[in-house]
């Protein structure tokens, strides 16, 4: 009975690190536009004064992480914007941070 305990120990953990692995929920994306009102270059945040998001919130003041830019090279405060807004069940990003003509 031991012999089975310290050979099945060895297989169970194995079999446990085998366990499917689920894959994180792809990224919901929405089109966000609004007037960057500050920065955070240290964090890599924006600050955006946006307009309505249809189907997920009403026009707000919120700080972003962006993604794939530096939020020094983004255009000034005060500018008129569009990106791309992700949303996924662990966060919130911006990414394609251009402005509006």
């Amino acid at each position: 009975m031991i012999r089975f305990l310290y050979a099945a120990i060895p297989f169970l953990l194995l079999l446990s690190a085998c366990a499917p692995v689920e894959k994180p929920e792809p990224a919901k994306t929405y089109l966000l536009r609004g007037t960057i009102v500050s920065r955070l270059p240290e964090r890599n945040f924006v600050t955006i004064n946006h307009d309505a998001i249809p189907d997920l919130m009403e026009a707000m003041k919120m700080s972003y992480e962006v993604r794939g830019q530096k939020v020094t090279e983004l255009p000034a405060d005060g500018s008129r914007i569009s990106a791309t807004l992700h949303i996924t069940g662990d966060g919130y990003w911006l990414t394609g941070v251009t402005p509006l003509r």
